[in-house]
């Protein structure tokens, strides 16, 4: 087909050629020039019909002209036998007063002139020449019998006239046939020609709704991994608090411990005080050194006991602190993505804008070709009065009308709606059903479309 222009998209590499014709021109050319052979044998219809009175005065003629032979060769013949039976031959020349006085001559003064005398005809003459006669008329006879029955030029003529109104009754079957394989032909290609615009708009319709379906995987995993965080954190706590408690335990154990020590080394202290031992004083120096070392040490457990209280909130901060930049990194580089995704989308709704224009004006001008070539149709069986098919380009404009507002609707809801099911929109989203399908399980759940 010739292509009346190219309109190119640079910005994301779109092409779309756009047609000032169809595949069903050759019908449009066939179907016109059958309506002018059709009229060319209107033509010659009236023309056999303008010829025709002429013709049948002809042929009345033809008819008077033969009854009028043979009403001439009959009185020939009967004068001739009147003639023949009262003598009217010249006895010289042979010939008949008819036959003399045919020729302007006086039979009287014939004989005069060749001193002749009228001489009878024989029985057998007579018969001869009525024989004669007879044959002469009766050829005649059979030609005018032929003539009454009808005219050779008047019967061609008819049969003409009637052999070309079938062939006109036959191109226009033809030339309505013909508008209807138009039609099959050239929605055979506006389907195809509107399955490629929806394929480009679909491939861009994977972009937006991949774009969003990252935005949300994204947002979902800086919030898994804030979880995550929380739920480290939260670990953390309790495995230090747990650690903590166990060494506090084990301070309080040991505490405990010496307490029952303190209350045996006093014991002690107290039976040397009271006893009259010799080495009563050194022993007591022994026994309340031991006793200071066992307050002392308890004293150092209480201390300890209480850093552990005191130290517990920072050295869980300091361990959650420790894991703290990683998890920032994962929810920061996952917030990065979301925007990234985000903004492509909107980029590729620009795309789609563009590309929906683009494919629409396109579709115009392919109406525009199918109404101008669905006009010659219809001007052409005007013509001669037989019927077109002519809402090829009606059909067309409305199968896009009714199919872009199904490709909108994925942009805009990310569903497939019910109604337009009968397009298979799903087939075109190839690109967006890998994507999906080549999600992971916990990613899947984010996904919002209906499309699988």
């Amino acid at each position: 087909m010739k292509s009346l222009f190219v309109l190119f998209f640079s910005f994301y590499g779109f092409v779309l050629f756009a047609q000032d014709r169809t595949s069903g021109l050759s019908y449009v050319v066939s179907i016109e020039s059958k309506v002018q052979a059709y009229e060319k044998n209107k033509d010659r219809i009236a023309q056999l019909r303008l010829e025709l009175p002429e013709l049948e005065n002809q042929w009345k003629q033809k008819i008077k002209d033969i009854s009028d032979k043979i009403a001439a060769l009959l009185k020939e013949r009967d004068n001739l036998v009147a003639d023949m039976k009262v003598g009217a031959r010249c006895s010289e020349c042979q010939r008949w007063k008819t036959e003399l006085e045919q020729e302007g001559i006086d039979f009287q003064q014939h004989l005069g002139e060749v001193k002749g005398y009228a001489v009878p005809a024989s029985t057998s003459e007579l018969e001869g020449v009525r024989k004669q006669y007879n044959e002469k008329i009766a050829i005649q006879k059979v030609q005018l019998q032929r003539l009454q029955k009808g005219d050779d030029a008047i019967q061609a003529n008819s049969n003409e006239i009637d052999k070309l109104t079938k062939a006109n009754a036959s191109l226009c079957q033809q030339v309505t046939q013909l508008s209807k394989d138009y039609e099959t032909a050239v929605l055979k290609e506006a389907r195809a020609t509107q399955e490629g615009f929806v394929q480009k708009l679909s491939d861009v319709v994977s972009d937006i709704l991949i774009s969003a379906d990252q935005s949300a995987i994204q947002r979902a995993r800086a919030a898994r991994h804030q979880e995550e965080f929380q739920v480290q954190s939260e670990q953390i706590k309790q495995r230090l608090e747990t650690e903590n408690k166990e060494l506090k335990d084990l301070k309080i154990k040991e505490i405990a411990l010496n307490d029952r020590l303190l209350d045996a080394k006093q014991y002690q202290k107290d039976s040397i005080s009271s006893s009259t031992n010799p080495k009563r004083d050194s022993l007591l120096k022994v026994v309340e050194a031991e006793i200071a070392d066992l307050q002392g040490a308890n004293h150092a457990l209480a201390s300890e006991i209480s850093y552990l209280d005191a130290s517990l909130a920072q050295k869980i901060q300091d361990k959650i602190a420790e894991i703290k930049p990683v998890l920032d990194k994962d929810i920061a580089h996952a917030q990065q993505l979301a925007e990234c995704a985000i903004k492509n989308s909107g980029l590729f709704k620009q795309q789609f804008e563009a590309e929906v224009g683009a494919c629409s004006k396109a579709n115009n001008i392919l109406v525009a070709a199918i109404t101008d070539e669905t006009n010659r149709m219809v001007l052409a069986g005007r013509k001669i009065e037989c019927p077109v098919w002519n809402a090829t380009g009606g059909e067309v404009a409305s199968s896009w009308n009714q199919l872009l507002p199904c490709i909108r609707n994925l942009v805009s809801s990310a569903q497939v709606n019910p109604y337009c099911s009968k397009w298979n929109l799903k087939d075109y989203l190839g690109r967006y059903l890998s994507f999906v399908n080549n999600l992971a399980p916990e990613d899947l759940t984010n996904v919002k479309t209906n499309i699988r």
